[in-house]
């Protein structure tokens, strides 16, 4: 893919393509394989978050409940001042 890439470039800068047309070409693909990744990938992330959070919640009713985010801010201070 690289190698092909690499030589369509010097085939057009060969053919009078400027250096500015070369790098917009090279960018334009470049988003497109990011776009294309991020409209297959993050359907398939939330999904597998849900799935995930769906069987661990379904398989596991009986985990106590985390302590609330001051609570552990707390702790850690009185962890940090024992020292």
């Amino acid at each position: 893919m690289v190698a092909q890439q690499t030589n369509e470039i010097r085939i057009r800068m060969a053919l009078g393509a400027g250096r500015g047309r070369v790098i917009q070409l090279v960018l334009r693909r470049a988003f497109q394989r990011v776009a294309a990744g991020l409209i297959v990938g993050l359907p398939l992330a939330v999904g597998a978050a849900r799935l995930s959070l769906h069987t661990s919640v379904a398989t596991c009713r009986t985990v106590r409940k985390l302590p609330h985010r001051r609570d552990v801010i707390r702790i850690g201070i009185r962890h940090h001042a024992g020292r």
